[in-house]
């Protein structure tokens, strides 16, 4: 998944031995909350990778819980991970009796830490959030009084707060299980990610990766 920059991470990741890399759609700039809802998954594509009741999934940056929805009743497990407190919160209150539904209150990350999470200045709880303080969506939004706002990157008063951060390349080797399917949302901290998992070599346990890339948002 690629905004607006062509497929320029694709050729990287297409470079890495025996890796098969397919674009399967261009970001849709609603800040990882449309392009997949359970209404817009491409389903075709998702039939295609042949996922039972066996399959162990992984999504990163569940958000309003869209995969866990479609998933749940089709596969063996579903390790989430949301940051978001309140977020969180939701995705626990409706989630949380699911006994192969495994909630991580926490930001997949390269290393484990606590870390500051970025949230959007005029709507706290809502989506798009980050660990990267830059993203653009943190720093331009709209009100009905100001019109547009931008902030610049040496005048940020963005408001943060302290998340849990898990090594993703620990938590996949403490596992022990190979995995299906890894969405990453992560709005921004996809690169770290995708380094760490390809650094420590666990992608090795990953048949297929599924991530959106927020460069053009940086």
């Amino acid at each position: 998944r690629v905004q607006n920059i062509g497929p320029v991470t694709k050729n990287i990741l297409e470079m890495i031995p025996d890796t098969e890399v397919e674009t399967i759609e261009r970001c849709s700039g609603h800040d990882g909350t449309y392009a997949l809802k359970k209404e817009t998954l491409d389903k075709e594509y998702i039939k295609s990778l042949n996922l039972s009741k066996d399959s162990v999934i992984i999504d990163i940056g569940s958000e309003l819980g869209q995969e866990i929805d479609y998933f749940h009743g089709r596969v063996k497990e579903i390790h989430t991970f949301e940051p978001h407190p309140k977020l969180f919160f939701n995705l626990y209150k409706k989630y949380r009796k699911y006994k192969n539904v495994f909630l991580n209150q926490a930001a997949a990350w390269k290393e484990e830490c606590v870390i500051p999470l970025f949230l959007k200045p005029n709507n706290y709880a809502s989506s798009g959030s980050s660990l990267y303080p830059f993203k653009e969506s943190l720093l331009t939004w709209k009100d009905d009084i100001n019109g547009v706002t931008k902030l610049t990157r040496d005048n940020l008063p963005l408001h943060s707060e302290k998340v849990m951060a898990i090594d993703i390349a620990k938590y996949i080797s403490d596992l022990n299980k190979d995995i299906d399917f890894l969405k990453i949302d992560a709005e921004a901290a996809e690169y770290k990610i995708l380094e760490r998992i390809f650094k420590t070599k666990v992608y090795k346990r990953i048949k297929t990766i599924y991530y959106e890339d927020h460069s053009h948002k940086m």
